[in-house]
């Protein structure tokens, strides 16, 4: 019989196979050759059987019969078995795509985002055509809000793909979707799910400016980029896998597909419909395994522009060796390849980067006492010149008044920078210990070394007998090596320079920011806006905070700025680039900010952290 083979990677699949057994790609039908040569096998096969009595038949037919029985385990075949060929079935065919001003359902299409690799995917920038709250059409004016009730236009993310994977129960659609809602990293959150003319949409409430399906990324791309992006998404496997899930459970399919990448380098899988629950046993870390070595083979597409096949020798040298690790199946879970992404330098260097540090803090010119509070830990063991240096940075901006806000900010940050020191976190991180309530990763341990601060603001606040309101807004960061654990809770920003060019990495927890994002007032109306210092999330009125986590790959030369509202308030950012670019050093940096910010009216308390990676 003739093997029929992938027009995609080239690997011959069994005769009758739908999909290839290696990528995915569905398989063209068997010629009218290869059918009639199956034809005539198995019309050959019956004969024989026929020929030889009923009295033989009749137990093989009972053992092809108790084969196909259903079992709760398959019993391995027989090595030299028989099988009758399969009738091929045709493949899928590829996803037809929407144009400009079309519908799904009730969406509409305004940009279309295909790629020749994949064309059984297809995703879209859409909006609905009326306004969520008061459901009044929506005018072809480009508005950005309802001219009824103000209410900003939701705008959309469509992934379209076929074939369709959805279950046909509601509820366990309904499961998938609450399942990508969950906050968990790396995982865009789903708003619906449903399947028309046979093929599979999911939407999603577009969360940023600008993004693009990594499938229509250009490779190869650089390794600390792919290290950055792939860190990401593995945080979003260990979240699926401590709830007992695996992302693609053995299916041939391509996970580059279902990730899309914002504009601020964030990775993101877009598609749950393959997730499967399985119980703790060999099986299911199998199942993990093949989520992990999925990883790997995306690391090696993604940095060589080809795809993995027996060997990964010539992978870029600082990550070649976690890709041959995942690819012969030695992790034994995500974590242990995440500790190696952010131990590893990324970039060809014969030492893990160093961090040269600058810190300022002033109480401005128009406040009589200062309620920022600044933490800069740094710890730096050398046996080998790639051993990594760990760095812990916190800006904290107090509130609740005089003699109050700067008690929150000062407990919060000598809180965490305690728990780090006393739960020997340096070891930590390097995987000789696990405290911490079995933290793994790095941003696991900064994260419950915040809660524990926040905890305790919370109970300290609850039992004062004056000053109750005390709070604090907080960005901190956390870097080992290479790898960067940046979190915030409220308006003090972290910002990463590269290039020259500043970028914020964080996002405000504040009324402006929110209609900034929704489109109904602009960057430049936010800074005079009267409720600008009006912020949503920060630390103490609650025992449990949501913290916004971001992992963020650094390159020799890069530098983050850490700062409170009263910095970024008084200062553009180009004013602040320009200022990083300049500065012979990182302290001449944070002294001329303040200087500057000062210059500029001098609001609010200013502090300023800034580390640059050497």
């Amino acid at each position: 019989m003739t093997d029929i083979a992938c027009n995609q990677c080239g690997t011959k699949n069994r005769n009758g196979t739908q999909y290839c057994r290696k990528c995915g790609a569905p398989l063209p039908p068997a010629t009218q050759e290869t059918r009639e040569q199956n034809s005539a096998h198995s019309t050959l096969t019956l004969q024989r059987l026929v020929d030889s009595g009923a009295k033989l038949l009749t137990p093989i037919m009972a053992a092809i019969e108790n084969t196909l029985a259903p079992k709760s385990t398959a019993p391995k075949e027989p090595p030299n078995r028989q099988t009758a060929p399969v009738a091929p079935v045709a493949a899928p065919a590829p996803v037809h795509p929407r144009n400009r001003g079309d519908k799904i359902s009730h969406f509409v299409v305004t940009q279309t985002i295909t790629s020749p690799r994949s064309p059984y995917v297809v995703y879209y920038q859409a909006f609905m055509p009326y306004c969520k709250k008061c459901r009044k059409a929506r005018m072809d004016d480009g508005s950005q809000v309802c001219t009824t009730c103000g209410t900003p236009y939701e705008s959309v993310i469509i992934r379209h793909s076929t074939p369709s994977r959805l279950p046909g129960n509601d509820a366990n659609r309904d499961h998938i979707r609450l399942l990508s809602q969950q906050n968990m990293p790396g995982i865009l959150p789903m708003d619906n799910l449903f399947e028309l003319d046979g093929e599979q949409v999911l939407v999603f409430t577009k969360k940023f400016k600008q993004w693009r399906p990594l499938d229509s990324i250009p490779l190869p791309q650089p390794p600390e980029l792919v290290v950055a992006w792939c860190t990401q998404l593995g945080y979003a496997l260990v979240s699926l896998h401590t709830r007992s899930m695996t992302l693609i459970a053995g299916e041939p399919v391509d996970i580059r597909s279902m990730i899309i990448i914002s504009e601020n380098q964030q990775a993101l899988f877009t598609d749950l419909t393959t997730v499967a629950r399985g119980q703790p046993d060999e099986q299911f870390r199998q199942a993990r395994k093949a989520d992990i070595r999925a990883l790997g083979r995306l690391m090696y597409l993604l940095t060589t522009g080809k795809e993995l096949r027996a060997s990964s020798a010539d992978a870029p040298a600082s990550i070649r060796p976690i890709i041959e690790h995942a690819r012969l199946g030695k992790y034994g879970n995500v974590d242990e390849m995440l500790y190696d992404l952010q131990s590893k330098p990324p970039v060809e260097l014969n030492r893990s980067l160093r961090q040269t540090v600058g810190y300022a803090t002033h109480l401005g010119l128009k406040r009589k006492n200062n309620e920022d509070f600044v933490g800069v830990y740094s710890l730096g063991m050398a046996q080998t010149p790639v051993m990594p240096q760990l760095g812990l940075y916190l800006v904290a901006d107090g509130m609740g008044g005089y003699a109050v806000g700067e008690k929150a900010s000062d407990l919060v940050v000598r809180t965490i920078v305690g728990k780090m020191q006393e739960l020997q976190a340096a070891p930590a991180l390097k995987g000789v210990t696990r405290p911490l309530s079995q933290a793994k990763t790095a941003g696991d341990i900064l994260a419950v070394a915040v809660q524990q601060a926040i905890k305790l603001l919370y109970e300290t606040r609850k039992t004062a007998t004056s000053g109750n309101q005390r709070g604090t807004t907080l960005t901190a960061a956390l870097i080992q090596g290479e790898a960067a654990t940046v979190l915030n809770a409220g308006d003090s920003r972290t910002y990463l320079l590269r290039n020259k060019k500043l970028q914020q990495i964080t996002k405000d927890h504040s009324l402006v920011a929110s209609l900034v994002s929704a489109g109904i007032i602009t960057l430049e109306e936010a800074r005079s806006h009267p409720q600008r210092n009006q912020i949503y999330r920060n630390l103490g009125e609650k025992p449990y905070v949501e913290l916004d986590i971001f992992n963020q790959m650094l390159l020799p030369e890069d530098s983050l700025l850490l700062c409170s509202d009263g910095l970024w308030e008084m200062l553009r950012d180009e004013a602040m680039e320009h200022i990083l670019n300049t500065s012979s050093s990182p302290q001449v940096a944070c002294d001329e900010l303040v200087q500057t910010a000062n210059a500029a009216g001098g609001e609010d308390n200013i502090s300023v952290i800034v580390i640059r990676m050497e």
